[in-house]
């Protein structure tokens, strides 16, 4: 937020509608990374065997050999796959939105 609040006001100020950028000399706010879970390769390898046979185990072989989040496997496209070349584009996501009260 900072970062677009920066540019904002930097172009404002450019434009002449602001006088002078009040968040340009602000300091970034430290953010400590969180580690990543990732799978052991036996974690790995005992799910891989308990989808087995399952309808879902190419998405989770796939997940598993490329490395991709939930919403990129389930965002794979079909014309996205190239069987020639051996490629695969990650090129769309899907993102669970949650239903707010008095939608429908």
């Amino acid at each position: 937020m900072r970062t677009v609040l920066r540019k904002a006001l930097g172009q404002a100020e450019r434009e002449g509608l602001v006088p002078r950028n009040v968040a340009g000399p602000s300091a970034a706010p430290r953010v400590v990374a969180k580690e990543g879970r990732t799978l052991t390769p036996e974690q790995a390898r005992t799910l891989l065997a308990e989808v087995r046979g399952e309808r879902k185990e190419a998405l989770v072989t796939i997940m598993l050999a490329y490395g991709l989040r939930r919403g990129e496997a389930l965002g794979l496209r079909w014309d996205r796959l190239d069987w020639t070349a051996g490629t695969l584009l990650v090129s769309h996501s899907v993102k669970r939105i949650k239903e707010r009260p008095g939608q429908d």
